[in-house]
């Protein structure tokens, strides 16, 4: 996860944009060393000028730890909102009081066009992002803007090699993308019929989608043995 939300910022980090960060449950209070690891990984290459806010937390896990690791890191455009006990750090911009939620989300806005969003079940946090860890079960979900600023991060992910999800639909070009005015390929017809919509990337890595067939096999089994047993009876 870490990887993927750092080559979007990467990617669209020469316009004007403003991440914004809703972390939920944030990396854990005291645990410096995995904070800094995640934020490390997340915003790696990013440059240090960029505006970054941060939105509200659940219970007793605070912004706090997340906030001294992007200004120990040498961010210095940093917002953070909904959370009065993170307030006090120098160079950190604070804004409305107290507020506690378990919403999980990553946006990107540039002006007022919002260019990336991802929301699930994923907090901002070292477990979630960046530990590799067969126990932490999280699903997340990333619309992309069809538009002339993330067009090589849509094209990218669509027409990666190892995009299984792409190759079961047939919309995979082998070749080099052709960036004509015309759809010369299947992918090129996709990708221009959703110019300045939200799109949802398909994407499945290889290696996942011969774990989902394995997983979705045994469950189309079981169900088929359950309808059975029933019919039987």
């Amino acid at each position: 996860m870490a990887g993927y939300i750092n080559s979007i910022f990467s990617t669209l980090q020469n316009y004007n944009i403003t991440i914004h960060i809703g972390g939920a449950c944030w990396g854990r209070n005291g645990q410096k060393a995995t904070a800094q690891n995640l934020i490390d990984n997340v915003f790696f290459d990013v440059r240090r000028n960029i505006e970054i806010k941060l939105y509200n937390h659940y219970k007793t896990s605070h912004q706090y730890d997340t906030l001294e690791s992007l200004l120990a890191t040498g961010f210095t455009n940093i917002h953070s909102y909904g959370d009065i006990d993170s307030i006090g750090l120098n160079k950190v911009s604070y804004g409305y009081t107290e507020k506690k939620d378990h919403a999980k989300f990553i946006a990107i806005t540039l002006n007022s066009k919002i260019l990336f969003f991802m929301i699930g079940s994923s907090n901002f946090s070292y477990n979630t992002y960046v530990k590799n860890d067969g126990n932490t079960d999280q699903l997340d979900l990333s619309f992309i803007l069809g538009a002339r600023e993330t067009n090589s991060i849509v094209r990218s992910i669509l027409n990666n090699e190892t995009n299984q999800a792409m190759h079961e639909i047939h919309l995979v070009n082998e070749d080099e993308i052709n960036t004509s005015v015309s759809p010369s390929t299947p992918f090129d017809f996709f990708y221009q019929k959703h110019t300045n919509d939200f799109i949802n990337t398909p994407f499945i890595c290889s290696k996942d989608y011969d774990l989902l067939e394995e997983f979705f096999s045994k469950e189309i089994h079981l169900l088929t043995d359950t309808n059975e047993e029933k019919h039987s009876d």
